[in-house]
């Protein structure tokens, strides 16, 4: 799918300029990345800044972007610089190590390739890096974060340049987050996103897009039935005035309401009960515009936490199961198991694991490994004992459960091995998978699930039920 990205004829309405946080703080955080540093962390950087921050509620054409210094600034020059704007699928808070996961292709257009980037000389804390966008981005700042990456080749020269100011307090928050890396990797070297903010400071320059946008909010979006939940229309035209307004308001693809801003009462039993809405809006000059918000009403919440596990509550006390692709083979091997491991985009509790009985004829046990680690493991792991929050082998066909659930933390590197066999002593190992990559969920958050494997029998290894 090619980018779309719309030239300054398709604009309206008045130039803005705001700052990413407003206002600037007093002081900042500082780290030479990407702007200031030879280091092979430097050269792949990303910064992704939280929609939220950004005064439209309709799509815009971002036409400049400055970043903030943290003091004086001689000047300089970086080449072979490649910079890419894009729309991050993830919450600012919530995105892993992996470059291309961060962005929405269809949203991803390059707009510096390959060429000299010039810093401007300050005396001060200022604007030391200023980009003009000779075609201006189509962004729509409630659609996601904003993603601004940073690619200089290992070959490429950095003279002079500046420490960024990483802005943000706890009084005046940045939502903004960051990865860093050597150049042409996929996979960053570490990310940052601490709760007031790790990304440079930065200065938007942008005008209202042209077209119809259909947008809403409402309030409460959560609550115990019955929920009555007042919306507001926030529907944006360039070609006023909105001539039609239809809702639906529980995803049952019917019109509940053709009125602007209409009020609905969500009666469910049950724990945490969700409903998505939907607004199409009209005009007399463009197509009718759509949106849907997926899940965007919570009827009936549930308590239960990473922290208490439903302790005290009569809710539900887990989360589902991480969805997986079908599995497309079947592996034996007298010794060695595959499985797979992602980042967790948030804290989460596993309390079961089962491994695929795909193999004709079925094996009648499993074996599970579930490892958590601070960074990631290499594709052929071998774990310590430190490393193993639960070890099992029982029946095939089930649920092998801890015997207390495990709480991965936002972070932390998740990764299970799993395979089923005979009960006889070196039986093969019938391992079921996909070649991978898959992108599912935990939690309701998006996550790159990739391939693991160990080359050897870890069937008797006294690891069982091992927790920190």
């Amino acid at each position: 799918m090619v980018p779309l990205v719309l030239g300054l004829t398709a604009a309206l309405g008045a130039q803005t300029v705001e700052t990413m946080p407003n206002p600037l703080p007093a002081t900042y955080r500082g780290n030479v990345f990407p702007f200031g540093s030879t280091s092979a962390n430097a050269q792949h950087v990303q910064f992704i800044y939280d929609g939220s921050q950004i005064s439209a509620s309709y799509p815009i054409l971002i036409q400049r972007l400055r970043f903030r210094s943290t003091g004086a600034c001689a000047g300089g020059s970086a080449t072979q610089v490649t910079i890419k704007l894009s729309q991050c699928p993830l919450a600012w808070n919530a995105i892993t190590t992996n470059y291309a996961g961060n962005m929405t292709p269809a949203k991803t257009v390059t707009v510096v390739n390959n060429a000299t980037v010039n810093f401007t000389a300050s005396t001060v804390a200022g604007w030391c890096y200023d980009l003009k966008l000779t075609t201006p981005y189509l962004f729509d700042p409630t659609k996601g974060p904003l993603v601004f990456e940073w690619e200089r080749q290992p070959t490429g020269l950095l003279t002079g340049g500046f420490t960024a100011g990483m802005a943000g307090t706890l009084a005046n928050p940045l939502k903004g987050s960051r990865t860093y890396g050597p150049a042409n990797q996929p996979v960053a070297a570490g990310l940052t996103a601490y709760p007031e903010g790790y990304a440079c400071a930065a200065e938007i320059t942008w005008i209202p897009a042209k077209g119809l946008y259909s947008s809403f909010r409402a309030k409460p979006t959560e609550g115990n039935s019955p929920l009555v939940v007042q919306y507001t229309d926030t529907t944006y035209t360039s070609a006023g005035p909105i001539t039609s307004w239809a809702w639906d308001l529980d995803g049952d693809s019917k019109i509940d309401s053709k009125l602007q801003n209409p009020s609905f009462t969500y009666v469910a039993k049950g724990w945490d009960q969700y409903f998505s809405v939907s607004l199409t809006t009209t005009d007399a000059t463009h197509k009718p515009s759509t949106v849907t918000y997926k899940n965007f009403i919570r009827v009936n919440p549930s308590t239960a936490t990473a922290t208490d596990y439903g302790q005290g509550s009569t809710n539900k006390p887990a989360p589902s199961p991480i969805a997986m692709p079908d599995y497309t083979y079947t592996y034996s091997a007298a010794a060695g198991v595959r499985g797979y491991f992602f980042v967790a985009p948030t804290t989460f509790i596993v309390n079961g694991f089962e491994a695929p009985n795909t193999f004709v004829p079925p094996e009648a046990d499993q074996t599970i490994t579930c490892i958590v680690v601070p960074t990631p493991p290499t594709a052929a792991f071998t774990p310590t004992a430190a490393q193993v929050r639960f070890h099992a082998t029982g029946k095939a066909n089930m649920i092998l459960r801890p015997t207390k659930p495990i709480i991965v933390q936002k972070g932390e590197w998740f990764g299970v091995l799993g395979a089923c066999h005979a009960p006889t002593a070196a039986s093969p190992f019938r391992n079921s998978y996909g070649n991978g990559e898959y992108w599912t969920s935990v939690n309701s958050q998006k996550i790159q699930v990739k391939r693991l494997w160990m080359n050897f029998d870890w069937t008797g290894f006294q690891w069982i039920d091992h927790h920190d």
